[in-house]
């Protein structure tokens, strides 16, 4: 390893500038993983998002890679770049070291990196491959070459800095780990994506932030569903049996944020993970009229006074037809 410390190697490269100034891995990994941390520790788990930003693009230190970029700028490349340029592989490498370093009693610990670090391009994979599916994590881990192929690049420093997460999830039932990964998913996504626009595109990239606070987006709401109650009211078409309906699942939605025992997580938290079923027209969106509130964007703690605090929320949106 550190096969010649002079050596650089970049994650990302830009057209009309010197080399000098591309992006070089170690400070890539650095960011995303400080980035990411700082979005996971809002659910209590930063350790683990910071560790998956931190390998999420070790295969970057692959020769063919490296080569690759120093021909390819367009960091948003389009479907026909795609099908024109032949990417090399640059998350498995990440999620192999995880599983070889994380064995025996922490293999889950592993397990899970890989889920989060082979998807951080293409979605989070199926454990074993389904026809018409997409890639899965089984196929994926088998191709240990692509380790083989960076072991002599990884800088000492970098593997020295590799530490066991000790937090433990937020999500307690098993059946619900899935909305855990997503969450820590979307925590290195987001990082990924942000560090490389700041990069690539720091114009763009300066324009966010500013945003209004939860409690602005409450008010917002609460105006809102009135202006909504008030056109039925004038329509006279309050007390139909879908608006009574609609009304129904506002309330219970409001009781569930402000009830501590709808809470997936100790009563003294502030935070939790609930689930909303309501068929088509039930009041979960905001099509014309036709509903009642953002439910899935902002609902279930913005509507609780004491909870307006939280910095993070979630939607998972339904699907939706077309």
């Amino acid at each position: 390893m550190d096969n010649n410390p002079m050596q650089q190697f970049y994650a990302h490269s830009k057209e009309n500038i010197n080399k000098d100034k591309w992006q070089t891995i170690e400070t890539h990994l650095q960011q995303v993983a400080k980035l990411a941390s700082r979005f996971a520790n809002d659910f209590g788990n930063g350790d683990w998002a910071y560790l998956a930003g931190y390998l999420h693009d070790l295969g970057k230190y692959n020769p063919a890679f490296q080569s690759y970029i120093s021909q390819n700028y367009d960091w948003e490349e389009s479907a026909e770049t795609m099908k024109t340029c032949r990417k090399v592989d640059h998350s498995t490498a990440g999620a192999l070291l995880a599983e070889e370093i994380f064995t025996g009693k922490f293999k889950e610990i592993g397990r899970i990196l890989s889920y989060l670090i082979t998807g951080h391009h293409a979605g989070l994979p199926d454990w074993e491959h389904e026809i018409g599916v997409g890639g899965d994590l089984v196929s994926r881990l088998e191709n240990k070459n692509l380790l083989d192929k960076i072991r002599q690049y990884l800088p000492e420093s970098l593997l020295q800095n590799i530490k066991q997460p000790t937090t433990i999830n937020v999500v307690r039932e098993p059946e619900s780990i899935h909305l855990w990964l997503r969450m820590l998913y979307s925590s290195l996504v987001d990082a990924d994506f942000l560090d490389t626009e700041n990069f690539m595109n720091p114009e763009k990239s300066g324009l966010r932030g500013g945003y209004k606070e939860l409690n602005e987006l409450k008010l917002l709401l609460d105006n809102y569903l009135e202006e909504l109650a008030e056109d039925t009211r004038k329509k006279q078409t309050n007390n139909t049996q879908v608006n009574l309906l609609r009304r129904q699942v506002l309330e219970e939605c409001r009781q569930a944020a402000i009830s501590d025992s709808e809470c997936n997580t100790s009563s003294n938290t502030k935070f939790g993970i609930f689930s909303l079923t309501v068929p088509t027209g039930g009041g979960k969106t905001l099509p014309h009229q036709d509903c009642l509130c953002i439910l899935l964007g902002i609902g279930f703690y913005v509507v609780s006074k004491d909870r307006v605090d939280l910095m993070l929320i979630i939607p998972a949106m339904r699907f939706k037809p077309v």
